[in-house]
């Protein structure tokens, strides 16, 4: 019997709070133009972008928590994947 293998990762959400913020502003905001306003490099930015990052970057998390005001636990759930449906 073949086993599931699973992996735990951050699902994140900065594509959602961006998107606001996009709407917001009413132009759209490039990954590096919120890497500069929030202090974090693009490479940041687009792992976060990205919906799941498997490392909690705590400066990172911080970062965003404080730009966005929100609380840091609010940028990111930990998810449990199955990696063989991927």
């Amino acid at each position: 019997m073949k086993r599931d293998r699973r992996r735990v990762v951050f699902r994140t959400r900065l594509p959602e709070l961006v998107g606001q913020l996009e709407q917001k502003e009413g132009k759209p905001i490039s990954q590096g133009e919120l890497g500069k306003r929030v202090g974090l490099s693009r490479q940041t930015i687009n792992n976060w972008m990205s919906g799941t990052i498997t490392l909690l970057d705590a400066k990172a998390a911080k970062r965003l928590s404080e730009y966005f005001e929100i609380d840091w636990r609010d940028l990111a759930e930990l998810v449990e994947e199955n990696i063989d449906q991927q």
